[in-house]
């Protein structure tokens, strides 16, 4: 199993994966390409984003779980993060280098839940893909 705590505040950004408009995979990069205005920031509470990408026994897929707690800034948020929710997703986030990284495919996206915990949200992104996750190459 990999798992790995990003400490540093690391920016996340999720896409509807019938937004993208085009994901090819080319050795450990992919290229993806989206309209700007598709993208939503999810602010994070410092040091809670973690990462796993663990590999299915017996299968050539990994299985992805990630966890993060997102401040608690009224019914706005709560209502984003329902529609979230209900929407596959890409996500895009910094790693601890600072390096762009993908994860979920639109083949393979990431669903959403949250529970509210405390002032803040606890989020996970979850689901299947072929490949851990891989760095980003975003056109401009």
């Amino acid at each position: 199993m990999s798992t790995k705590t990003t400490s540093s505040p690391c920016q996340l950004r999720l896409i509807p994966a019938a937004k993208v408009v085009r994901y090819a995979v080319i050795h450990q990069n992919v290229r993806i390409e989206f309209y700007s205005a598709d993208v939503i920031d999810i602010p994070l509470s410092p040091g809670t984003f973690t990462l796993s990408d663990q590999p299915t026994e017996g299968a050539a897929v990994y299985q992805k779980r990630h966890t993060f707690r997102v401040p608690s800034s009224g019914l706005p948020q709560q209502q984003q993060l329902q529609e979230l929710a209900h929407t596959p997703l890409v996500a895009l986030y910094l790693d601890e280098k600072g390096r762009q990284k993908v994860s979920g495919e639109p083949l393979y996206p990431l669903t959403l839940s949250f529970q509210p915990s405390g002032g803040t949200y606890t989020c996970t992104l979850a689901g299947k893909s072929p490949s851990m996750d891989l760095f980003a190459v975003i056109p401009e």
